[in-house]
């Protein structure tokens, strides 16, 4: 997925068995935890999971990997994040004096 920098993003996926109370959903991003945030959402609901960002950054981009686990096992998947990020030029002067007339 392509989105520009300040960009929502919207992951989802499915798991079941539906209601399952040993069902655990865990989100990485580049292999490290991912946690909700001011801007990061998520949701699992009747097996239903979703990752929801509601503007990136440039530093967001990599791989998110969602990773369903019960009793029986665990199971991923994943997809990849590209965000382009935007610059910005500033122009500073250093000059303080009165300009000559």
């Amino acid at each position: 997925m392509d989105v520009p920098e300040g960009g929502a993003i919207h992951f989802e996926c499915r798991v079941e068995p539906v209601g399952d109370s040993t069902m655990r959903i865990d989100w990485f991003h580049n292999g490290r935890p991912f946690a909700t945030g001011s801007r990061v959402h998520m949701l699992n609901d009747f097996g239903f999971v979703v990752l929801d960002m509601d503007y990136t950054y440039a530093r967001d981009s990599g791989e998110y990997i969602c990773r369903a686990t019960n009793k029986w096992g665990s199971a991923t998947t994943k997809a990849t994040l590209t965000c382009k990020g935007t610059f910005i030029v500033l122009f500073l002067s250093s000059y303080s004096g009165i300009f000559p007339y």
